[in-house]
């Protein structure tokens, strides 16, 4: 995987859903770089998403990070000293 794949939490959880594949997201990050459009908008406009397509995982990777957030604080307040 390059490291421009490892970067982009979005891309892989696209991948991961076999929405696109790791070339895709490759392709789609050179344009990210050179137009400095968000990630999301390089694969609608490359015609490897839909609209509709990137709201859901958009929709997912907010809960991802929702929980994420919630478990760091279930963690901080368990490791608090009495």
């Amino acid at each position: 995987m390059s490291n421009a794949t490892a970067k982009s939490r979005l891309g892989l959880l696209l991948i991961k859903k076999g929405l696109i594949t790791e070339q895709q997201l490759d392709d789609a990050l050179k344009v990210q770089l050179t137009t400095g459009k968000r990630l999301g908008e390089a694969l609608i406009e490359l015609g490897m998403l839909s609209e509709r397509q990137l709201q859901k995982a958009l929709k997912k990777q907010s809960r991802h990070r929702f929980m994420a957030a919630m478990m760091a604080m279930i963690v901080a307040i368990a490791s608090w000293p009495p």
